[in-house]
């Protein structure tokens, strides 16, 4: 329980988890959700190279680690274990719920370069396809700026709104420009800006 600062009543933080709040997924409204919607909004959310490559360094790690450290394993174990975490969780409202999977998935990304850097290099490509993930993984945050939390990738399709919403598609962060559209045009208030 905890206090709030202006004065209303306690209240049972961990309700949350129990309370059934509106999910979004698909086109479809529930209140219970999806046992698969983290699995969707990690697919639609992360950059593809970052996913692919992490993807595939962790089946890599998980391979490897029989031959070599077992410590090489952390990673995978953590994306297992949020990935089955939250197909039991009832709060479905934004991905950064499992962000710790996309360290795992960076890591990942990082060992499939690693241990493909030898092969490429016999044939000439080490120098270039670093260089190229770097800048496919650079390439999608440059494009977004400054609206990172709306991006999706090609997944989602032109109506990504269509996929999720809540969190994943806005929190506000265009107010600031409503304001100044507000200030520099002929419109009244923010209610003729968003809703004509």
């Amino acid at each position: 329980f905890f206090q709030a600062e202006d004065g209303i009543r306690d209240r049972d933080v961990t309700g949350v988890q129990t309370c059934a709040l509106p999910i979004f997924l698909l086109g479809e409204i529930r209140d219970t959700g999806w046992y698969y919607f983290y699995v969707v909004a990690l697919a639609v959310k992360m950059p593809l190279v970052i996913l692919g490559l992490g993807i595939a360094g962790l089946v890599m790690l998980m391979r490897k680690t029989h031959r070599t450290q077992g410590a090489l394993l952390a990673p995978s174990v953590a994306v297992g274990i949020m990935v089955f975490a939250s197909f039991f969780s009832r709060i479905q409202i934004g991905l950064r719920h499992i962000l710790p999977v996309t360290a795992a998935l960076a890591i990942g990304g990082g060992c499939a370069l690693y241990w493909m850097l030898p092969w490429l290099s016999r044939k000439n490509w080490g120098v270039v396809a670093t260089v190229g993930t770097l800048v496919l993984c650079a390439a999608p945050s440059i494009l977004a700026h400054p609206d990172y939390i709306p991006y999706f990738n090609p997944l989602a399709g032109s109506r990504p709104d269509r996929v999720l919403s809540d969190s994943d598609l806005d929190w506000g962060q265009d107010l600031k420009r409503v304001r100044s559209e507000e200030h520099t045009s002929e419109l009244q208030s923010h209610h003729d800006l968003v809703c004509r």
